[in-house]
């Protein structure tokens, strides 16, 4: 769900405001998107609030060619990756399942030559957020596993590059809402 979520934990009963809440044995907690840091109110009509973690993406183009989207492994939580434009800017949300871990591969065409563009990430409770980024050739093998166990080993920076392009992420490191900027240009831009 986008925007404001109310799940509900506490009693219903007695507010018409909250009537079209589900029932609290149902669902669980109230997860409400825009209060700041993860914050939790006690004693709100009997209920807990609190954050829904999540991961805003913002993915910067900076080469000639279009990014197409090939792959996408999402080991928690869920969201809609674009495709993007060359020489433009795009952003979307991945939204947490507890936490907010994935890794997306774009294909790129640089030189005459088509490569593959890797952006991986962790934002999870209690950890420092993580990023991991490497640029294939079009023969390498995508292998998930390995960039998941690259990515348990990652900071909240990483950059690689080849003859042609150069990747840069960096996410915050430590908020549970953090936003990760994520750059792709061609080696002599860089």
């Amino acid at each position: 769900m986008q925007g404001n979520t109310l799940r509900s934990q506490g009693s219903t009963t007695g507010s018409q405001d909250r009537r079209n809440l589900p029932n609290p044995r149902d669902e669980g907690e109230i997860i409400m998107d825009g209060l700041a840091g993860g914050t939790i109110l006690d004693g709100v009509a009997g209920a807990t609030f609190q954050c829904q973690r999540k991961t805003l993406l913002v993915i910067q183009n900076g080469t000639p060619s279009p990014l197409t989207l090939c792959k996408t492994r999402y080991w928690a939580g869920y969201g809609n990756a674009p495709d993007i434009k060359y020489n433009l800017t795009a952003q979307f949300t991945h939204f947490a399942s507890g936490s907010s871990i994935g890794a997306l591969v774009y294909i790129v065409e640089s030189c005459n030559q088509e490569c593959r563009w890797v952006i991986a990430w962790s934002n999870r409770p209690n950890h420092s957020n993580q990023v991991y980024t490497k640029i294939l050739n079009a023969c390498e093998r995508i292998d998930f596993d390995e960039i998941r166990a690259k990515l348990q080993q990652a900071s909240s920076k990483s950059y690689h590059k080849n003859s042609s392009l150069s990747a840069c992420l960096v996410i915050d490191m430590y908020a549970s809402s953090p936003t990760l900027t994520a750059v792709l240009t061609r080696t002599s831009d860089f």
